[in-house]
């Protein structure tokens, strides 16, 4: 995977990568950064890796002392999230108004629905660069787009899948609507946490999916 059209001395403090499935992609993105900026991705103090569903002003916190420390060359931190709290992109942008010295953040996600017009401002986003391979496309169209009952059909049909699968043709129905993120600003937010819940291996996905299929209708 092809990161970036530079190298490591012209990078951006920080990016913004959309992918449509961030947990598949991040092991191409992670050899991308390697052959790309020239840096080892195994055992690489300068390397930060991080991965949370849902990030939050703790981690936000934990990242402004890890970057207080100066990094022995150029210190790469990728963060691969399901979403950024308000509170937590706000102590974000307190760190890329005032960059440490020789660090540049890269964030993943499958969505910039959720980002916040101020941190945007302070991001080089590159969204919709690679799509990967979308498994229920047909699906998700119909899920968005038909009638009730055949969203209804499309939800009971997922539900019969493992929870991961699930996540991804939610990922799939959230990349579509992404396209207009102000009319669908709520559905956005109800799939994010839908996403969380399916985290859990007691999670209800067939009440998870209706509900949204619901949202979607309104």
């Amino acid at each position: 995977m092809n990161i970036l059209p530079h190298g490591k001395d012209q990078l951006h403090h920080a990016y913004f990568f959309t992918f449509q499935n961030r947990r598949e992609t991040l092991p191409e993105f992670l050899e991308g950064i390697e052959q790309g900026l020239n840096i080892s991705i195994h055992g690489n103090p300068d390397l930060i890796v991080w991965d949370y569903e849902k990030f939050s002003i703790e981690h936000a916190r934990d990242l402004k002392e890890l970057v207080l420390t100066k990094p022995i060359d150029t210190r790469i931190v990728i963060l691969s999230v399901g979403h950024i709290l308000n509170e937590a992109q706000n102590a974000l942008l307190k760190i890329f108004e005032d960059p440490p010295t020789r660090t540049h953040f890269f964030i993943i996600a499958e969505t910039s629905s959720f980002l916040l017009p101020t941190l945007a401002s302070r991001l080089s986003l590159f969204t919709q660069k690679h799509k990967g391979n979308k498994k229920y496309e047909k699906e998700a169209t119909t899920f968005i787009n038909g009638s009730i009952p055949d969203k209804m059909e499309i939800a009971a049909k997922i539900s019969e899948e493992g929870n991961e699968l699930v996540r991804q043709f939610l990922g799939e129905v959230e990349q579509a609507l992404s396209q207009d993120i102000s009319e669908h600003k709520d559905v956005l937010r109800e799939i994010i946490d839908a996403k969380e819940f399916l985290l859990l291996p007691s999670a209800h996905k067939k009440g998870l999916l209706e509900s949204i299929a619901l949202s979607i209708s309104k």
